[in-house]
């Protein structure tokens, strides 16, 4: 796993021109949520109870929200909407989002 100095760097990177201060630290750490996330288990619901999980806190529908969009407009995630409950969000990987997956977690 890379250190979390590098990490942190390749996210601001990520966010230069798009954000004036960088990406922020809790986009940073719904994603490394979702990336442990099993296949079958990538619904934005189950990133918040990984975040409860791995850092004993949860996020608040809006902070969610917020995070969500900044990872998707980084390029990093896809969301859609269930057909049977639109309420509903999964997550996919973009190969953007795996790359940096990738980057994270090298040994």
């Amino acid at each position: 796993m890379a250190n979390f100095t590098e990490i942190a760097s390749r996210f601001f990177r990520l966010g230069l021109g798009k954000y004036k201060n960088g990406v922020g630290l809790n986009s940073i750490i719904l994603f490394d949520a979702i990336c442990h996330l099993a296949p079958n288990e990538m619904t934005v619901a189950n990133a918040n109870k990984k975040l409860n999980e791995m850092y004993g806190f949860e996020f608040n529908s809006a902070t969610l929200s917020r995070n969500c969009t900044t990872l998707m407009e980084l390029d990093l995630i896809r969301l859609s909407e269930r057909s049977k409950d639109r309420r509903y969000k999964d997550i996919m990987l973009t190969t953007k989002g795996h790359t940096v997956k990738k980057l994270m977690y090298q040994s």
